[in-house]
């Protein structure tokens, strides 16, 4: 088996998540990639000169015990559509992501006077600089326009524009043992300025995967997360260990579980570079993917996940409550259902 594939076919469907947001379906879109370019077969070849694939799903993140006014919210309800293009034969491909996040909504999914939508538009495209038996070497580059819809009489909230420039392989040591990363630098292109701003971005995934049999794979990663603001100043920090185990059970099913374990998370005062807020008691998050193939071409999956964390200080105001109990924790949740289909 060539490991080298798995990372190339990582970079096509992977929307990675600026710090603004929960990081949450890097394994989900990994899965679907595979999937995509597994239909790349002879007859598909002769039928037409582009693989095209498309992933649609909805998407809910929430913290237990999230009130603003007293009223229970979603974090985030998130509909969501992605295109993947492979040229036949190409070096290159491309993807494409928009999602709409509804802010705030009720969990009855009503509207309130605090809520507002976060769209994003990304658009992808992806070079492969090499490809053999032992190694692959593959460069992404990225833009993404984000802006908010608020209410009447709300503040605005900042829009901007990035760019990304990823760089991510492996290196295979035996048929079974390979090493895998990514690396990815952003630059945000802010509408508003500011200490507290973003300006660059570095995310990250370093590690090794191991193929158990023909059925599993087991992959262990250490994941960083940094961000600075113009000045240099160090805004904020994450860094994990991540493991996923992506089985094959038989031709209709396979699952995924996979782990983040919490090594630290950081909030810095850029105008001093004390820390402001920190989780250092070993976060965990423990997750489920479960795909159904419908057919050869249509997949049905699942993403469930749960996360909790403590803090060293309450994140809660006298609007918004978002930790609770004396140490402060902060539990997650993340549902999300969709369909990937093979054109």
């Amino acid at each position: 088996m060539n490991y080298a594939k798995k990372t190339y076919l990582f970079l096509i469907l992977t929307g990675l998540s600026s710090t603004s947001q929960a990081v949450i379906d890097d394994p989900l879109e990994e899965a679907a990639t595979e999937l995509a370019a597994q239909q790349s077969n002879k007859k598909l070849t002769e039928e037409s000169k582009f693989n095209i694939s498309s992933n649609t799903f909805l998407e809910i993140e929430e913290f237990k015990g999230y009130t603003i006014n007293n009223k229970k919210i979603f974090d985030k309800i998130s509909p969501v559509v992605q295109v993947a293009i492979q040229p036949v034969d190409s070096t290159w491909s491309y993807f494409m992501e928009y999602k709409v996040s509804m802010r705030n909504y009720t969990t009855n999914f009503h509207s309130e006077q605090t809520s507002y939508n976060r769209n994003r538009l990304q658009l992808q495209a992806n070079r492969n600089l090499i490809k053999n038996q032992d190694a692959t070497l593959n460069l992404s580059f990225v833009y993404r326009k984000e802006s908010n819809d608020v209410k009447n009489g709300m503040p605005a909230k900042n829009s901007y524009h990035s760019y990304w420039l990823i760089p991510g392989g492996s290196y295979n040591f035996s048929e079974k043992f390979a090493f895998v990363f990514w690396d990815a630098g952003y630059y945000y292109d802010n509408a508003f300025s500011g200490p507290g701003y973003n300006d660059w971005e570095w995310e990250s995934e370093h590690g090794f995967q191991y193929r158990i049999n023909d059925k599993m794979l087991a992959k262990l990663m250490y994941y960083t997360d940094w961000t600075w603001n113009s000045h240099g100043d160090k805004t904020w920090e994450q860094n994990q260990i991540r493991g996923y185990f992506p089985t094959k059970i038989n031709e209709q099913w396979d699952i995924q579980p996979y782990f983040r374990y919490f090594l630290n998370e950081k909030n810095y005062d850029p105008a001093t570079g004390v820390t402001t807020n920190r989780a250092d008691n070993g976060g965990l998050r423990l997750g489920l993917i479960v795909n159904y193939n419908l057919t050869p071409k249509t997949t049905l999956w699942t993403n469930l996940a749960w996360e909790q964390t403590t803090w060293q200080h309450s994140k809660n105001s006298q609007l918004v409550h978002l930790t609770y109990g004396d140490d402060n924790t902060q539990d997650f949740r993340l549902y999300s259902i969709g369909i990937r289909h093979i054109w």
